[in-house]
């Protein structure tokens, strides 16, 4: 997929410690988060839920192991993770605003690689007012494991729906509800 799509998102949620789990097959889930190296990974610890199959199957997996199962899992996705987030530094995204955050300062959105309240967050640096819903051009110059930081290289006004940046030999130009398209200068 990767090949076919590059800068595709790949996004899974696992559960760790369900009734029978090995730990040769915890094993196996580790290499391969490390091998298949998601963009993003949510994983919860398996719970028992009465009147389900689960609650009731053989070989439970005790609460102490499942939580460090999830921990070894969650530490293997934040390495991958912060990598990720260091890659696009310096990188222009196209990033949809969602709102403002008094306490930090900082305009927040999210680019086409996040999804909604579960990844991580684009924090922008802007010069002028946004308004959730807008999308900007804002490159990369800061990354934390999940969010990075960003500065807004140009904004549509309010009445023009769209934006562009120039900028050395790339040059984006962003509509909203449409794809980025992107075009690499030869000369």
């Amino acid at each position: 997929m990767r090949q076919a799509l590059p800068g595709i998102a790949i996004r899974t949620t696992l559960i760790v410690g369900f009734p029978g789990e090995t730990p040769a097959q915890h094993r196996r889930m580790l290499e391969g988060i490390r091998e298949l190296r998601f963009s993003w990974l949510g994983a919860f610890p398996y719970s028992r839920e009465p009147g389900t199959s689960a609650a009731d199957a053989p070989r439970q997996v005790g609460k102490r192991v499942r939580q460090k199962r999830w921990e070894a899992v969650m530490a293997a996705q934040a390495e991958i993770a912060e990598e990720k987030s260091r890659s696009r530094i310096g990188t222009v995204e196209r990033v949809l605003i969602e709102g403002y955050d008094e306490d930090r300062g900082l305009w927040f959105g999210r680019s086409g690689r996040e999804a909604p309240e579960v990844d991580g967050q684009v924090l922008l640096h802007s010069a002028g007012v946004l308004q959730p819903g807008q999308f900007v051009a804002a490159e990369v110059i800061r990354a934390e494991i999940y969010d990075v930081t960003a500065r807004v290289l140009d904004a549509p006004t309010p009445d023009s729906g769209s934006c562009r940046h120039e900028g050395g030999a790339e040059e984006w130009k962003m509509k909203p509800r449409a794809n980025y398209t992107h075009s690499q200068s030869r000369a």
